[in-house]
């Protein structure tokens, strides 16, 4: 039987709030990982005439990845840019990658199947982020949270879980949608190591144990989700997830089989933009970093701070020895620029001196130089 088409309904929704709402109020460190493919989108094209049509289809996915948005809104500048798409990628390549075809469950290889031409587009950040600025829409940045998801599967009342290695339609499912969001995502490996994790574990979320198992993975989030086929051939998946440390969220439901898979990958994905994209209104905020005491290392912190895609200009204000003050200007509020500048980064965050400004805030450098 065919899969049935993913439904995003209400209760899929209340995990991603739900989900959202843990996250805001996590006081666990969020480490993070830098995307080197963000502004990288390949698309699937019959002949290489279909370039243009391939450029809007990449531009309209890369959109969803940097605004974090599940469905882009109907913007005029949008629009606009959707017609042009050209204006918006640097480079481009032509190549062709094999389309093995799989059994939905098995994983089993066509080897027969043929091959599938894609075109491989890189669009430019500073264009990119500037069409999101003129739109008025969120910017959520390369940092980001790393997330580990267990799955588990039943069958004809068997069950798996599916691993890094398996090969199969729902592994194929967690990646591409994934990819298509932006999002770190990771699967367990299943080694000696993971072989004390069973299905069972997982399909009944003994926490403790899936904790212990993921600790080697060192997530920022760890997401479990049990996925059947029910007696009328139709697929069932349902999620729960959980920051280290925190406790664990309520689970919503939605009908599938890798389109389920997809919709458990977009309540993440979406409770993870509710927190880190930036979209508000345009303040400076003052920041105080401390610890850059050569010029290389002043260097490295206005390089650094550079590269962050939610932060749209910065001015320094004063240099004193190994204090450096500077202006930033961005559309998240204190606490967000704090917490997105402490990602995985050179900054640690430290308490603010009594006397200095409300609302600013101030950083250690442990950088280059």
């Amino acid at each position: 039987m065919a899969p049935v088409a993913a439904d995003r309904s209400t209760p899929v929704k209340s995990l991603a709030r739900t989900l959202a709402l843990l996250l805001a109020t996590s006081v666990v460190r969020v480490d993070a990982a830098v995307v080197p493919w963000l502004y990288d989108v390949e698309v699937p094209v019959a002949s290489q005439a279909e370039r243009q049509r391939a450029a809007r289809t990449g531009l309209r996915e890369l959109l969803v990845r940097i605004t974090g948005m599940a469905e882009l809104p109907a913007n005029p500048e949008i629009q606009a840019a959707l017609r042009e798409p050209e204006k918006y990628y640097g480079r481009f390549e032509f190549s062709m990658r094999s389309r093995p075809g799989r059994s939905q469950v098995s994983g089993d290889v066509d080897s027969d199947a043929p091959e599938q031409m894609v075109v491989a587009l890189h669009y430019e950040p500073a264009t990119v982020l500037a069409l999101l600025r003129r739109a008025a829409l969120p910017v959520w940045g390369a940092d980001r949270p790393t997330v580990l998801v267990w799955v588990a599967v039943e069958q004809d009342g068997a069950r798996r879980i599916v691993s890094a290695s398996s090969g199969d339609e729902l592994l194929g499912s967690v990646r591409s949608r994934a990819r298509e969001r932006g999002l770190v995502v990771s699967l367990p490996v299943m080694d000696l190591a993971d072989h004390a994790t069973t299905p069972t574990t997982v399909w009944g979320r003994f926490w403790a144990a899936i904790e212990s198992a993921s600790a080697r993975y060192n997530p920022d989030l760890i997401v479990v989700g049990r996925v059947v086929q029910r007696a009328d051939g139709v697929w069932v998946s349902d999620w729960e997830a959980r920051s280290a440390g925190v406790a664990s969220l309520s689970h919503g439901r939605a009908a599938a089989a890798p389109q389920a898979v997809a919709a458990g990958v977009d309540t993440v994905a979406d409770a993870l933009a509710e927190r880190f994209a930036v979209g508000g209104r345009l303040d400076a905020i003052t920041v105080t970093i401390r610890g850059a005491s050569t010029i290389a290392a002043y260097a490295s912190v206005l390089d650094y701070l550079r590269s962050r895609e939610y932060i749209e200009r910065m001015e320094v204000k004063a240099v004193a020895r190994d204090v450096l003050t500077l202006h930033l200007h961005s559309r998240s509020s204190v606490a967000q620029l704090e917490e997105l500048l402490s990602m995985g980064s050179p900054l640690a965050a430290v308490p603010v001196p009594d006397g200095q400004p409300t609302g600013s805030l101030e950083f250690a450098w442990a950088g280059d130089g």
